[in-house]
């Protein structure tokens, strides 16, 4: 589970940095074949590994050592709803959030990741960057630090599309404008 889930994540950051399409392509690839391959499809959410330990299917939303890998990959399904316009990620995005909801809340500070992901379900932004991966409008939106942001690579027309839950704003066309806009975060207001 977790070689699914940090190669998906390593393909989707190169996706968004480089624009290359096979990047991204090879993410949803690859998550199509955690999901069929280890996807819990009686209770929901991913099983460790397709082999059973002892008789028995471990599935865990704990971070220890480091981040679940179900919690990594309820963000890496929601970068890939909005990247393939799959419906289906985020439909099994809410499924993972909802069957670890009782457990993260037992476990608290262990489940962090989790929190993190039911914060992305709800504060994600996604950029759609019609410009040129090296165009100075795509600098910009790359450099923006923010953990729930998704960049998507459309054709290039000079523009940036934000877009906050169902709610997309005016096309930006500075880079400094988009500099402002993503500081102020006035989206998350709307």
């Amino acid at each position: 589970m977790d070689d699914y889930a940090y190669l998906v994540e390593a393909l989707i950051s190169a996706y968004e940095l480089t624009g290359n399409i096979l990047h991204m392509q090879k993410a949803d690839e690859l998550m199509g074949l955690c999901i069929k391959n280890l996807w819990d499809p009686d209770e929901g959410g991913f099983i460790d590994t397709d082999d059973q330990l002892l008789g028995m299917k471990i599935k865990g939303v704990e971070d220890i050592p480091h981040p679940s890998a179900n919690s990594l990959c309820i963000i890496l399904m929601l970068k890939l709803s909005f990247m393939t316009k799959k419906e289906e990620y985020l439909k099994y995005a809410e499924k993972s959030l909802q069957i670890f909801s009782s457990r993260a809340k037992n476990i608290g500070i262990h489940a962090g990741y989790y929190f993190c992901a039911l914060d992305a379900y709800f504060n994600s932004l996604k950029l759609t960057l019609n410009a040129s991966p090296s165009a100075k409008l795509a600098e910009t939106a790359v450099s923006f630090i923010s953990p729930y942001t998704t960049i998507v690579y459309g054709k290039d027309k000079g523009c940036v599309v934000p877009c906050f839950g169902n709610t997309c704003f005016e096309p930006v066309t500075d880079s400094g404008a988009l500099r402002d806009f993503l500081k102020k975060k006035e989206y998350i207001k709307s």
